[in-house]
Order: C-alpha cells, then structure tokens, then sequence
C-alpha cells in the first residue's frame, strides 16, 4: 500500500502498523468480528437499531456491514416493520427531485454512526449496490430500478431521452445487471455528465457525513461484475474528495467472482493507489477446504502486491431452507455448521474480519445468511475466547504444521515456538509439530458449540504433539507454554 498524502488520525481505523494484515483502532490491533440482521442497519430507527447493536456488542462483536441500501426490505429482524426510505426529496408532481434531499434519509445515516462509535463498532460501508437498481422488484422489497428515484420516469431532472438511462432495464442475471447504463455514466465508459454531475453529488453528501467518523471503512460497490472503469472512478472520487478536507480513506472495490481467480480481482490486489484492502465476501460461497485454500491463494497474492488487510463482511448461509421461519434458529444443523466454519475458517486463513450476512429470504427459499442468531453469537464468544488465551495478531496461518488428518480436518495459526492454535471444523484428530519449541508446552480445549473451556494436557517440546479431539463438532485447542 502506497503511502497516502494525507495522514489519518492515529486512533482511527487504518492497518495495524506491526502486521498490516490485520486493523488497528485507537492505536490498539483488532480481529473484525461481526453479524446482523440487515445489510443496511442505517435505515433503521431508535430501539431497532439500538437494541441490534447492543446484541452484537455483548458477544464481543465489532464489525458491521452497512450498504447505502433503498430497497425496503420489510419485517427482515425480530418482527419488526423496518421501511427503507429514499435519500431524495419527493415533489409535489409525485417525481424525486435529485437536486434535493430527503433529511430522514440523513439524519437516519448520522443517528447509525453515532450510535456504532459510541460502542467502537466499525463499520464497512458500501456506496453503491447494485441490487437496489434491479429491474424486478425483489421478495421483501417494494423498491427496485422502477420504483427508484434514479430512473428517470421517476425524477425530474433528466429524461432517458438525453442521457440514454433506460426506464425498463434487464438485470435478471448478474451479466445483465452489470450492463445496467446507470453504471456507465463515467468519462471512461459512456460519459454521460448530466447524470455523473448527480451521481457525484449523492456520493459527496455521503462523505460529507461520514468523512469526520474515525470508525468508517469504505467499499465502493457490492459483489460487483461491472466494469473496473466505475470502480477506478469512484474510488479515485472518494481519495479526492477525503483529501480536500485533509482526511485519509481506506477503500475497496468488491468483485463478484466466488473462485477469486477474475482479472477483476487481480486488479484490486494490484492496485494499491487505489485500494487499501481486499475483500473477499464471495469465497464464503464456498465450502470446506477449497474455501480455507481460496483464502490462503489470495493472502499470498496480496502479501507479493503488498500486504494488506483482507476482509469477509459477508458470510453466507450454505443450502436451502424453506421451513426456516426465523431467519436461520431453526435451520438445518448442516447448513448452520458450515456457515459456522466458514466464519473460523477465515480466521484461520489470517483474514482481518469474519461476518454473518443477512438472512433475507428469497423466493426460491435460500437465506443468504443467518445473520445474529444464536449460531451466529456462539461463534463471535468462541473466537473472542481464543482471542483472549493467544495473541492472534503475531501469528500466521500454518497448514504446514498439522499433519496426519484429511482435507477440512485441522487447521493452525501459529508464531513457531511460541503460542499455535488449531481448529477442527468436526472433531478428529491432528499432528502439531512443535519443533520450534524449546520448553514445555500446554494445550487447552474450547468446546466452540458449547463455548466453553474443556480439558488441558501437556506437550513436550520440539516434538510432534498428538491433539484429539473429546468429542465431535467444532473444537480450538490453544498451544502455548
């Protein structure tokens, strides 16, 4: 990562100065670790957004998704009624009028970020996401590209006529959204100045807000296949625009492609003048070993550009659910425990942040996530339990030091001769190699379903130590002297 002409604050959230692979935040290092129950929390009010926050705090979490999301999914979390609003102003003729804003939608925004500081929540905020201008509304949702106000039969400041913006748009496949014109107005694609000049103006009202927040991350567009060329164009914008008010960003650009092996990948990783960090949400697509060794490729890519922190601000729900009426409680075990390991597994893999994706249901009946139930908060206890016995921020992930299981048995961080810990997604056994130790060891058991600290055995030094696990499902044995 090049240096930045503009410093930012010591206490805000910038790449730990000792390890850059992970974050730092009021000078000390932190592990992102997070869930809830929608992917755009601004948009909900007082208790409701309150009460979320709270949750994820009690169980140690401190990282948050937030997309500046207008699709109105309603009835997401716990019953309640949480309406969308639009950032426009609605005029009297039944049109948006996009030069003028609707304050609720702001003060919504400006209520969110403070009540995420006052916990030392972090939050990782989306400009852009693709799937609010979807050309099919969808289930849950009353907006979509014909409800929007940036279509233009639905504002009054430009017409499809003279900026060819289309009123009807096919996005029934990820290609087609990615052909979206609204997503082409830039100079490098169709130049289209009318809409860009107002498109400019609702990003720099976002960073009007959020620019003054130390606890902001940002991250230009979600699970995108659009052109690198809109990527480049607002992640320049936003460096441009922080550092006239002598502020400094730390941004993404988050590509679609779940095996990670795209161009569009490979160009955020090269591109360090541009991107501060790596996010990696899509690989939590997939399962067992190939989603720890996804990981691990890309950690190695990163390390060769310059190393950076990469981050998992979306975990997904693996397989489908139709009975599940609670947004993931009920779910099938297998599908919760794969969710559940994905979380550990990333961890493992070195990453900087873990968290559960929101659990909307879609017609077809997948829920992308399970979001903050009691799987979820489990997880976030466990994982801050290993926390407090090891100091994660001195070790690296070490597949090499375990031998002796089957793929997607055991995986090890370690700081060689010093502290290692293993995770077995479900039971097993493994062999640790302790060659670099040089006095006696002690391995101690967390039960991670059960969230709690089970038995200790000692490990002689520079030798291979044989760890089984007492019993089935996921367990962390913590090595140290």
């Amino acid at each position: 990562m090049k240096e930045s002409a503009v410093r930012r604050d010591s206490h805000a959230i910038q790449p730990y100065g000792a390890n850059p692979f992970y974050w730092q935040y009021k000078g000390k290092p932190l592990l992102l670790l997070g869930a809830s129950d929608d992917d755009n929390l601004f948009q909900w009010t007082g208790e409701a957004l309150t009460d979320q926050l709270d949750l994820l705090k009690s169980v140690g979490g401190n990282y948050l998704r937030n997309t500046m999301s207008d699709r109105d999914r309603v009835g997401l979390a716990h019953g309640l009624n949480v309406d969308n609003v639009f950032a426009f102003k609605l005029a009297e003729d039944g049109k948006y009028d996009l030069d003028q804003w609707n304050d609720e939608y702001w003060e919504r925004l400006e209520f969110f970020l403070i009540e995420t500081v006052k916990r030392d929540i972090i939050v990782q905020l989306t400009l852009w996401d693709i799937h609010d201008l979807r050309g099919e509304i969808q289930k849950g949702a009353t907006g979509g590209w014909d409800a929007h106000p940036w279509n233009p039969k639905n504002n009054v400041n430009y017409t499809a006529e003279s900026t060819g913006i289309p009123e009807q748009v096919d996005t029934s496949s990820p290609e087609k959204q990615a052909e979206h014109p609204f997503f082409r107005t830039v100079p490098a694609l169709n130049d289209v100045g009318s809409v860009l000049e107002l498109q400019q103006k609702f990003v720099r009202r976002i960073l009007t807000t959020t620019l003054c927040c130390e606890h902001v991350l940002y991250n230009v567009e979600n699970e995108a296949l659009t052109p690198t060329e809109w990527m480049d164009y607002w992640a320049d914008f936003v460096r441009r625009e922080a550092a006239g008010v002598g502020r400094a960003v730390f941004l993404t650009g988050m590509r679609r492609d779940t095996g990670l092996l795209s161009a569009d990948h490979k160009h955020v990783i090269e591109n360090d003048e541009l991107y501060d960090y790596v996010d990696i949400s899509q690989n939590n697509a997939n399962s067992g070993q190939q989603h720890y060794d996804n990981a691990i490729r890309m950690r190695s890519l990163v390390e060769a550009a310059g190393a950076r922190p990469i981050n998992n601000v979306k975990i997904y729900k693996g397989g489908v659910d139709e009975a599940d009426a609670v947004f993931g409680e009920g779910a099938k075990s297998e599908q919760i425990t794969e969710t559940a390991r994905r979380f550990w597994r990333n961890v493992f893999a070195g990453c900087a942040s873990s968290r559960f994706h929101r659990p909307v249901l879609m017609e077809d009946g997948v829920r992308f996530g399970i979001g903050l139930n009691s799987t979820a908060r489990a997880q976030i206890r466990g994982m801050r339990m290993v926390e407090e016995a090891l100091t994660v921020f001195t070790m690296t992930p070490h597949d090499d030091l375990v031998s002796g299981h089957a793929d997607d048995g055991a995986y090890c961080l370690a700081e060689q001769g010093k502290q290692y810990a293993v995770y077995f997604p479900n039971g097993g056994a493994a062999n640790l190699n302790l060659s670099a130790a040089t006095t006696p060891m002690r391995a101690r058991w967390l039960n991670v379903d059960a969230g709690e600290w089970g038995p200790e055995q000692e490990q002689a030094p520079g030798t291979a130590a044989e760890l089984v696990c007492p019993a089935a499902g996921q367990w962390v044995v913590v090595v140290r002297a």
